[in-house]
């Protein structure tokens, strides 16, 4: 059975080319690992701190996150700020034997970060450590794929590759493409470069699809069983981290992210307006490009 482990990590891109085999580019770098049963994917921000949108996206599927406890940052800081916020509580710093641990503890105190593990061993030993991770099996629930990457492959047609978030994906599902509401059907499964016939929830994916066309898709697009609903104007429940509270002017522009989606929208108190449509999702990251730090807090829709 398969048990699928996906990574956020910033600042350690050297530890991590001994241990996985890097993937697919973009603006951010996607590696990845079979390890018995253990199918591992590690997600980086490339163009991150450069492009915000590159660490809201590649954190948002993590089950791990994994920072750089050598270089402390305004970067750093950041990327905390941001996981803490996506409640990502497993975590780990990886440091090296000298250094102060103790002092990078009591610089997170107070966030989530502070119950992260230090690590300082050497990278296949903290391979074993990461295959100890087993993912909670979920009820029934309806299939959701996550959209990064997308192409046509001659021959095959439309391929994606994402993540499963919710459910079970099966050959032969039927499945609509959000935003364009496209139907399409699944025609193939691929994890690490093997056929299955479905996918659980976590899942790495590489689908090749049945209709529906790479001009119907974005990042952040997901695949569902029924078209799913999406906000244009809305009120919300505003929750300011404590590292950005009086540095935020609510009212005015600000982009909403979560879902590998980023977008533009306007604050007037607790009222959100987007320029475009967004998904109906429980939360979104709220980020202020023009603030220090950029990532402000959530907005949760009262809808």
């Amino acid at each position: 059975m398969v048990n699928s482990i996906n990574i956020f990590a910033f600042g350690i891109d050297e530890y991590l080319r001994k241990i996985f085999k890097k993937g697919t580019e973009s603006d951010i770098t996607i590696y990845n690992r079979k390890e018995g049963d253990n199918f591992i994917t590690v997600l980086t921000p490339l163009r991150f701190p450069d492009k915000l949108s590159a660490l809201t996206d590649a954190m948002f599927p993590a089950d791990i996150v994994v920072f750089n406890g050598d270089t402390i940052n305004k970067d750093l800081g950041e990327a905390i700020i941001c996981a803490e916020l996506m409640k990502k509580k497993k975590g780990y710093f990886i440091c090296s034997p000298e250094t102060d641990t103790a002092r990078l503890k009591k610089m997170f105190s107070g966030t989530m970060a502070a119950n992260y593990e230090i690590y300082t061993d050497q990278p296949m030993n903290f391979l074993s450590e990461i295959c100890k991770f087993k993912r909670e099996e979920k009820g029934d629930e309806n299939t959701s794929v996550i959209i990064d990457h997308f192409f046509k492959v001659k021959s095959v047609g439309t391929v994606i590759l994402g993540f499963v978030t919710n459910g079970k994906l099966s050959r032969h599902q039927d499945l609509i493409v959000s935003y364009s509401e496209s139907k399409v059907q699944v025609r193939s499964i691929q994890m690490n470069d093997i056929d299955f016939e479905e996918a659980g929830s976590g899942s790495r994916v590489g689908i090749a699809l049945k209709g529906g066309d790479t001009d119907d898709m974005e990042r952040g697009s997901t695949l569902t069983p029924d078209k799913p609903q999406y906000l244009k104007t809305f009120s919300s429940r505003i929750s300011i981290h404590p590292m950005a509270k009086g540095k935020f002017n609510e009212n005015g522009e600000i982009f909403l992210a979560n879902n590998m989606r980023y977008q533009r929208a306007r604050i007037s108190g607790n009222e959100i307006e987007m320029d475009s449509r967004i998904q109906k999702l429980p939360y979104y990251l709220i980020l202020s490009p023009n603030t220090s730090p950029r990532i402000i807090g959530t907005a949760e829709p009262l809808e």
